[in-house]
């Protein structure tokens, strides 16, 4: 590279969800059905493994698409903060002051409210003093990311969870607001005995998969493609790039062995393992059936001496009676 020319920009932004303004590959599918789900069911609980891009769908996807069917969408808001310490203290319940929190920092510097005066409001009040005017146009859209947060912070801390959902029922009990709650899944059954309090008890679910090949194919090709970097230039190809992450699952599964893999190995993955076991099974199953069969020992059952001398004695004394 000379000193003139100008380095490629990265194709992928790193170990980090994609943002507001980026462009996301690979999920155009999810998207759609997901924005089409929200729209019809109003109260959408979206969940996933860990590390599906949960985070990267909501702010690089469906966010956009909801500001164009005229959706008024603030900033994605979590039930915890980190910034500030000690800022719990002011509210009468964290959860809801760190949503409201969330929701602020989408607000121009001019007109957010004071930490003392966000303390005190719920969030059905702060939402309809922030967002009363969304009633007559497209709606307003609150999506809570990370949401498995309410359960796993503070788990004895149920009575202010109980009054955050209480909050979160009465401000989505408007018909001009929707929801979208983003979690992982090994937490959905923590939801409920909390459902009851929302309007539609989240009975509309959406699923997130993992990047099947495909779409990690599409993902690769079109990001590159992006950054100027034409197909089949890479010096990796995606088959490579495979083949070296199978290498790399199978030498760290290889230094820690696994009951459980090797089940998996000899169960799924080859008949192999299991020819030897059916091939004695069948040969001792053969033994058996050409082997004579034996007649069940007749033997003249007896009784016992010292039944006989119990039974003699009882009977010679009934006879001297």
């Amino acid at each position: 590279m000379t000193p003139g020319d100008q380095p490629r920009p990265a194709p992928f932004v790193g170990p980090r969800p994609y943002k507001i303004g980026e462009k996301l590959f690979g999920r155009d599918r999810e998207r759609l059905e997901l924005l089409d789900l929200l729209i019809a069911e109003r109260i959408v609980l979206l969940y996933s493994p860990s590390g599906a891009g949960k985070t990267s769908l909501v702010q690089a996807a469906l966010v956009p698409g909801l500001r164009n069917e005229a959706f008024t969408v603030p900033a994605v808001a979590r039930v915890t903060f980190e910034q500030a310490t000690g800022l719990s203290e002011l509210a009468a319940n964290r959860y809801v002051f760190a949503v409201l929190l969330s929701l602020e920092e989408g607000q121009p510097k001019e007109r957010q409210f004071p930490l003392d005066a966000l303390a005190r409001k719920t969030l059905p009040g702060y939402l309809d003093e922030r967002w009363t005017e969304t009633a007559g146009s497209g709606g307003m859209v609150l999506i809570l990311d990370q949401f498995e947060e309410i359960l796993t912070i503070d788990p004895i801390d149920v009575e202010a969870k109980k009054e955050f959902f209480a909050q979160l029922g009465a401000a989505l009990s408007s018909q001009y607001r929707w929801a979208l709650l983003s979690m992982r899944e090994e937490h959905v059954a923590g939801l409920d005995p909390y459902r009851s309090m929302i309007p539609t008890r989240l009975a509309s679910t959406f699923r997130l998969e993992l990047l099947n090949e495909q779409q990690a194919r599409q993902t690769m090709q079109e990001a590159s493609a992006q950054t100027g970097v034409p197909p089949g230039s890479s010096p990796m190809t995606f088959a490579a790039f495979a083949s070296s992450g199978q290498a790399v699952r199978s030498r760290s599964s290889s230094a820690r062995p696994s009951s459980r893999r090797s089940f998996r190995s000899s169960a799924c993955g080859c008949g192999a393992s299991w020819r030897p076991t059916r091939r004695r099974l069948r040969k001792a199953m053969s033994r058996r059936s050409a082997a004579p069969i034996r007649p069940w020992p007749t033997t003249t059952l007896r009784p016992s001496r010292a039944w006989e001398a119990a039974s003699g004695s009882c009977a010679t004394g009934s006879k001297m009676s």
